[in-house]
């Protein structure tokens, strides 16, 4: 089914699509004030019906593969000296941004981190980094149309709450 612009009604394409697959994951606490979560995602799309050059090509937006790992370590978690840091990545394998699979946007591989401290009982300041390797990534994928990702970026914060 395809969301008609014009009309905003929705307009069947009569293609028939079946996405399988399974997703693991795993979180926990490794050694006191160390947590991670890591997942798995393994997908089979395909359209089954519509034409005859359709039938067999990859759902669009879907990938075959996807991980995606964090972990945090909290050092002196209940001293003034207190400090979180973490780090991550993201991974998701290449996807086609049209049903006939002609056009592909290449595999995001992201690498990103944190570091926070607490003080006063109320009051957090954090730096996330996102992108560490600069690479050119994508993350808005609609239609037959991308949108790169944010390079290497910095992100400071001071939050409260109480």
């Amino acid at each position: 089914m395809q969301d008609s612009s014009v009309s905003g009604g929705i307009i069947s394409s009569g293609d028939s699509q079946r996405n399988q697959g399974l997703e693991l994951s795993v979180s926990g606490q490794i050694l006191r004030n160390w947590n991670m979560i890591a997942t798995y995602a393994r997908y089979d799309s395909i359209t089954t019906g519509g034409t005859a050059a359709d039938i067999g090509k990859q759902l669009q937006y879907v990938p075959r593969n996807q991980a995606t790992v964090w972990t945090t370590y909290e050092i002196a978690p209940s001293s003034s000296y207190n400090l979180l840091v973490g780090g991550g990545m993201t991974w998701r394998e290449g996807v086609f941004v049209d049903p006939a699979n002609t056009g592909r946007v290449p595999a995001n591989v992201e690498f990103d981190t944190v570091i926070s401290h607490r003080f006063d009982n109320h009051w957090k300041v954090a730096m996330n980094g996102y992108n560490l390797a600069n690479r050119l990534n994508y993350s808005n994928l609609f239609s037959d149309r991308v949108t790169p990702s944010i390079g290497r970026a910095f992100l400071f914060n001071l939050s409260a709450d109480y």
